[in-house]
């Protein structure tokens, strides 16, 4: 069976609570590439592309 919660406010998602932002606006920092093991840059706002 399959419900739907409606709510009256915002409850933090899987990504929210490990500290990702509501708006899916990505931050400018330093991530790890799990698929060549190499930490990279990555600039801010929308994913327009991704890695192979």
């Amino acid at each position: 069976m399959i419900a739907v919660r409606l709510t009256d406010r915002s409850i933090p998602g899987y990504w929210e609570v490990r500290g990702y932002p509501d708006s899916a606006q990505i931050k400018a920092g330093r991530v790890h590439d799990i698929n060549t093991h190499r930490w990279r840059t990555i600039p801010d706002g929308e994913v327009i592309e991704f890695l192979d």
